[in-house]
């Protein structure tokens, strides 16, 4: 059987102190769930989701279209790699088999009036470190294995068979980042959290409390805790609204 395979970034939290009230696992990846600027001031902060293993179009609308209208006989995967913030060290986090393909009408995030995504039919997602991305780096976009005029193709298919000889992590990505991000939204924890970060010895070395900050330097008022509780709890965290949107399933491509 044909395999379609892509190769997608995603911003990554940057590690943080092992005192952190956040207990975040230095053995994965955390999405960017702190909120913190990517290039040109932006915010990637939810994609790929480990919450139910999805994918949608929503910042990188045409990555996710060109492997959902590849042939519907074909297997079809998207790698995912990020890059150490304080490092630049580059890491093959895993990959999503593409299952069900949907989409859902919303007209909020600038995607012609429909967000289109899918389901992971199987989620196999590694150590953090276990595979390591040392191939010149091919920028923020996409590269796919369909593209016969290019080099990626044999490297594509090298790193999916790497991927299925690691153990398989993504029940711990899932159960972690459904633990941050219900944390997130809960205003008791949040406050116990600004209460430990007040006190805490190690924030020279937490990257967030840093550039939060900074912020609040540049910007009088800036409370870090309640704007990323406010984005959780709020439309801006996309799972929020597009839950109650019907998704409709799709085939192949349109």
């Amino acid at each position: 059987m044909t395999k379609d395979i892509a190769l997608f970034y995603f911003y990554s939290s940057p590690p943080m102190p092992d005192c952190c009230y956040l207990q975040m696992r230095p053995d994965i990846s955390y999405r960017n769930l702190l909120l913190l600027p990517c290039e040109g001031k932006r915010l990637h902060f939810e994609l790929p989701f480990f919450e139910d293993h999805s994918y949608n179009t929503i910042c990188n609308r045409y990555g996710v279209m060109s492997v959902i209208r590849r042939p519907e006989a074909n297997e079809k995967y998207i790698i995912f790699r990020t890059t150490n913030r304080e490092t630049g060290v580059g890491y093959i986090i895993g990959y999503y088999r593409v299952g069900q393909a949907y989409y859902q009408e919303s007209r909020v995030f600038n995607n012609n009036g429909f967000v289109w995504g899918f389901n992971a039919s199987e989620s196999h997602l590694i150590k953090l470190g276990a595979l390591r991305f040392d191939i010149p780096r091919p920028g923020r976009g996409y590269r796919k294995s369909w593209d016969t005029t290019d080099r990626w193709p044999p490297i594509l298919r090298r790193l999916q068979r790497q991927i299925r000889s690691k153990r398989n992590l993504a029940s711990v990505y899932q159960r972690e980042t459904n633990r941050l991000v219900a944390l997130l939204k809960d205003e008791r924890q949040v406050e116990e959290w600004r209460r430990h970060c007040d006190s805490c010895e190690a924030q020279l070395q937490c990257a967030v409390f840093q550039h939060y900050s900074r912020v609040g330097d540049d910007r009088s008022g800036c409370d870090m805790y309640a704007a990323i509780s406010k984005v959780y709890n709020g439309t801006l965290y996309s799972r929020n609204l597009l839950s109650n949107s019907k998704r409709t399933l799709i085939h192949g491509g349109e």
